[in-house]
């Protein structure tokens, strides 16, 4: 083995501007090879046929919104109960499901669990049309802008 190796060393010393040429070669080969096979990644697994792959339609027919981008909007009141505000908690909640992007919006008011049992602290949760990594910059901003309006006006 050593002596292949010397001999190998030996002919890149005498031959450097070769060696050099099929380096370049073999690295323009190899990067014409992955610019033409190169295919965007893709969180998607699927194997037909097996219980899982079975099990995963099911749950997306089941669950058609699973997966899908969330987030809370959460309401405080330090003087009074969350539930004096409904009115303008069923503004913002309304104005909120109009926004692009928002599936629906559920109101503390529609499920008892959204709210503290002190009434001081409520939230609402928001349903995304889009799963997490591919929601528009536009759905948040909007959204905050909404939340931001509704607390100055309060």
């Amino acid at each position: 083995m050593a002596k292949f190796l010397r001999t190998i060393g030996a002919f890149a010393f005498t031959h450097p501007w070769r060696v050099l040429a099929v380096w370049l070669a073999l690295i323009g080969v190899l990067g014409f090879g992955a610019v033409q096979f190169m295919k965007p990644t893709s969180s998607d697994i699927s194997i037909p046929g097996t219980e899982a792959q079975k099990a995963i339609d099911r749950a997306s027919v089941l669950f058609p919104d699973g997966g899908k981008g969330t987030g809370r909007i959460v309401f405080h009141s330090s003087n009074s109960s969350v539930a004096d505000h409904k009115a303008e908690i069923d503004t913002l909640i309304k104005t909120v499901a109009g926004v692009d992007g928002v599936a629906r919006v559920v109101s503390p008011f529609d499920t008892e669990t959204f709210i503290a049992k002190s009434g001081e602290i409520a939230y609402a949760q928001v349903q995304l049309e889009n799963s997490n990594g591919s929601i528009d910059e536009s759905v948040f901003t909007k959204v905050n802008a909404a939340v931001e309006s509704a607390r100055s006006n309060t």
